[in-house]
């Protein structure tokens, strides 16, 4: 959401008006910002309240807990050193940045993207240089134009958020076989697990093969738990010590670590979550032939909404005036777009309605 756009959302909730028809309205339904409408994993609701009476201690051991469930549910191999964790996979590449890079470095993003890769890289003194999309895809081959001797590092978002779009599995290997040996591959994995292509690429077959690359991901999407910001990075055993050094002593939360660890067992919450992705998925598509609406196909929990019939800050805006918040593609440059979040089934009908409303 743009400022102008976020600005006349709160301008209008603000309102007489609009407090009135909020009132009026059902409970607000906010499917901007691609979480697991589920609700966060049942096991890791039960771990927290577990830890409850012990959060007066520090978290000592409890990140290293989580880490060995990560080499055991990604196997490949890896070690323990090979991974890392952090408040949110936000603060994972926060570390990334403030460790791998000096300032003047630069550092090719391809574009439109998740904006942090820009806000770090400029909030650490480097320059980013954006390589545009093509067909809302990522080109791995304009991202190899744009590297020179100055690039230290490029970001892949993979699916790509906000398009859902992925690269494959042999074109990462392409890509990596020509990376240039002074550049780090950065692959943000936020939302692999609802990805269903044969093709997205298995990335331990890369970092197994030497590749200097770093994948992090996340448990705010798949695992639901968002607020509790817990996040993570696997790679490359080299990059991983030095971005180490940015941790600080007792770096994340102990109800993070643990609701982490247990959601990674709860399979019933994982495959629920998954089921739900691919069943909105599915009706979105048919709900846009119906309304006459473009959109890109997702490998995503979310979807890009392109050739709407009226402009995209219009429609949010009276979205949120009947209790649905959706995301305006201008947030991340596709100002003629919607980016809305897969939801229950009656959540998902009730932003249908809403657009066939607005729209006619």
């Amino acid at each position: 959401m743009t400022v102008q756009s976020s600005l006349a959302q709160r301008v209008y909730v603000n309102s007489q008006p609009g407090r009135e028809r909020l009132q009026q309205s059902q409970q607000l339904l906010k499917v901007s910002s691609n979480e697991n409408a589920l609700g966060p994993s049942p096991l890791a609701l039960a771990a927290i309240e577990e830890t409850l009476s012990g959060i007066n201690r520090y978290p000592v051991d409890d990140e290293v807990f989580l880490v060995q469930k990560l080499v055991q549910r990604i196997g490949g191999g890896l070690a323990s050193d090979q991974f890392l964790a952090g408040n949110g996979s936000g603060d994972v590449l926060r570390m990334i940045v403030q460790t791998l890079l000096t300032a003047g470095d630069k550092v090719v993003i391809a574009a439109p993207t998740f904006n942090l890769y820009e806000i770090l890289a400029k909030n650490f003194g480097c320059q980013p240089i954006l390589v545009p999309l093509r067909n809302y895809t990522i080109d791995l081959q304009q991202v190899l134009d744009a590297i020179d001797e100055t690039v230290r590092m490029v970001f892949i978002c993979n699916p790509n958020n906000p398009t859902g779009t992925i690269v494959t599995h042999a074109e990462v290997g392409a890509f990596l076989a020509a990376l240039p040996e002074q550049v780090i591959a950065v692959f943000d994995e936020a939302y692999m697990e609802f990805a269903d292509d044969p093709d997205f690429p298995r990335m331990l077959d890369y970092i197994q093969q030497g590749h200097r690359i770093v994948v992090t991901r996340t448990f705010s999407k798949l695992h639901g738990l968002a607020g509790l910001r817990i996040g993570y990075a696997f790679g490359d055993s080299d990059l991983l010590a030095r971005v180490r050094q940015a941790k600080l002593p007792f770096h994340t939360g102990r109800l993070a670590c643990l609701a982490a660890a247990a959601a990674l067992d709860d399979e019933a919450h994982i495959a629920q979550t998954i089921a739900l992705a691919q069943s909105g998925r599915s009706y979105y598509y048919r709900a846009c032939a119906e309304l006459g609406f473009g959109y890109v196909p997702t490998q995503s929990n979310y979807i890009l909404l392109t050739d709407l019939p009226l402009p995209s800050e219009q429609i949010a805006v009276a979205a949120l005036s009947r209790g649905v918040m959706i995301r305006q593609g201008e947030t991340f440059h596709l100002p003629e777009t919607l980016r809305i979040t897969f939801a229950r089934p009656h959540e998902n009908e009730r932003v249908i309605e809403t657009l066939r409303a607005i729209c006619g």
